[in-house]
């Protein structure tokens, strides 16, 4: 993870990984998906660097999925060590995530990261096999405050991922959506994470 941050060229970024799929399919040859889905996305996802998906989980798996959250503590993202439940947030708390235990029990989530078709589209853009390498839960708070640094504009620099964002809740523009600067996938990576400014995005 540290040594590839260093490689800020996309076109030295996927020589490389060009590489490091040739060895990883020549030493693991069985990691690949026998029939992946038909890539109808996969040329927007490509050029934009995300796509928005047809809702996944049904309302009922989402109600299943928050009833579960209520009666499990998160722990405050600020590092104070804090633990509440939904219905007691503290007042500076402005993002609660779910300890990793919790997320791999709750109702519906291991079936959706290992979703066929979700499956499937990471195996057409990424080229290899996707491995599972994070799992979270978060709520986020409104607050008056400055930002988490998660909220402001900032850059992921993990070679070779994706990331699927799936919301439990109905968001709309007014509600704090996530937001993605198209394109932005194909620019020259910077060697020190750090957070942009609205104006500079």
């Amino acid at each position: 993870y540290y040594c590839q941050r260093f490689i800020t060229s996309l076109k030295v970024r996927r020589f490389s990984l060009r590489i490091l799929l040739l060895f990883l399919r020549r030493c693991f040859p069985h990691f690949t998906l026998s029939s992946p889905r038909p890539g109808t996305e996969l040329k927007d996802f490509q050029s934009l660097g995300y796509i928005k998906l047809a809702p996944i989980l049904s309302e009922m798996q989402c109600q299943e999925i928050r009833s579960y959250l209520l009666t499990c503590p998160l722990l405050d993202t600020k590092g104070s060590g804090k633990t509440f439940l939904l219905d007691d947030v503290p007042e500076d708390c402005q993002i609660g995530d779910y300890p990793l235990s919790t997320v791999v029990n709750c109702p519906n989530v291991m079936e959706l990261a290992n979703h066929p078709d979700i499956l499937g589209l990471a195996f057409e853009y990424l080229g290899f096999m996707p491995v599972i390498t994070g799992l979270s839960l978060r709520w986020t708070f409104p607050h008056s405050n400055t930002p988490d640094k998660v909220q402001r504009f900032h850059r992921d620099c993990e070679m070779g991922s994706i990331k699927l964002m799936v919301y439990l809740t109905d968001v709309d523009a007014e509600s704090g959506p996530h937001t993605f600067a198209t394109g932005t996938h194909l620019d020259r990576m910077p060697v020190r994470l750090q957070s942009f400014s609205d104006n500079q995005v």
